[in-house]
């Protein structure tokens, strides 16, 4: 879809530049999968940075939409070097620093691996990779937090060899139990 008809279509969902509606994300979305050229991915990168509706963005973390973000930088990526394409890469990033990520989505996506991929290219500019790396740096901080908060083990964990399974130390039962005749 060429960017005059995506800017067409993007503009029957806006209001003041950015996304009103909930139900407009599927159009979004629709939209994003038939943007082929760079430009009506900018309409469409523009429209999602002009949305402040946290409703609306979670609606949008729930659609295709981050999976269809990991497409495009691997698009990009090949042309890494083109100033249109890093011009998408950097907006992009700023999208995806505004959005309501999850542990479970990133994992869903695996749209970090992408920008992983992205701060180490060496044949992006520095201002790229160190977008790309703060934003890693804040996803794993998520995963980090994450795991903390939710940790599985109980604090009596202990490792007797670390190439066994580690065991539970579960207390000595009560003596009135211990004592069966």
């Amino acid at each position: 879809m060429a960017s005059s008809e995506v800017a067409r279509w993007i503009s029957t969902v806006l209001r003041g530049g950015s996304i009103v509606k909930s139900e407009d994300i599927e159009k979004v979305v629709d939209l994003m999968l038939g943007a082929v050229d760079m430009d009506g991915r900018k309409y469409i990168l523009n429209a999602l940075l002009s949305t402040k509706s946290t409703q609306i963005l979670h609606t949008f973390m729930e659609s295709r939409g981050p999976v269809i973000f990991r497409t495009w930088i691997a698009e990009a990526r090949k042309d890494i070097s083109s100033a249109q394409c890093e011009e998408i890469l950097l907006k992009t990033i700023d999208v995806l620093m505004s959005l309501p990520f999850d542990v479970e989505r990133l994992k869903d996506t695996q749209i970090g691996k992408a920008i992983k991929l992205l701060a180490s290219d060496k044949r992006g500019s520095q201002e790229l990779a160190r977008k790309a790396s703060e934003l890693k740096d804040k996803w794993l901080k998520l995963i980090s937090d994450d795991d903390s908060v939710s940790s599985p083990l109980p604090s009596t964990y202990t490792y007797e060899n670390p190439r066994k399974r580690p065991r539970f130390d579960i207390p000595a039962a009560p003596a009135e139990i211990q004592q069966v005749e």
